[in-house]
């Protein structure tokens, strides 16, 4: 069994992660400092914390609904 698809919702630099899908075996994930390697990573272990997404384009505003929850979705395959 391996998880074959993953998502991330509102959690630290993911508002939305869109799919990340995965092979069987060794997975790398490459990308810039502060990208969001390591919050993927936490919720990949799902024992994470309730961090909702923050960033200067997403600030709150009056007209802003606040997502309280982060949320993932995991795709396991047998």
């Amino acid at each position: 069994m391996f998880i074959s698809k993953f998502k991330v919702f509102n959690y630290k630099s993911y508002l939305d992660s869109g799919l990340i899908e995965f092979t069987p075996g060794i997975n790398i994930i490459v990308g810039q400092n502060n990208s969001g390697k390591t919050s993927l990573l936490e919720a990949l272990t799902l024992n994470f914390d309730n961090q909702p997404h923050l960033s200067l384009k997403t600030l709150p505003n009056k007209s802003s609904i606040i997502k309280e929850k982060s949320i993932i979705e995991v795709y396991l395959t047998l």
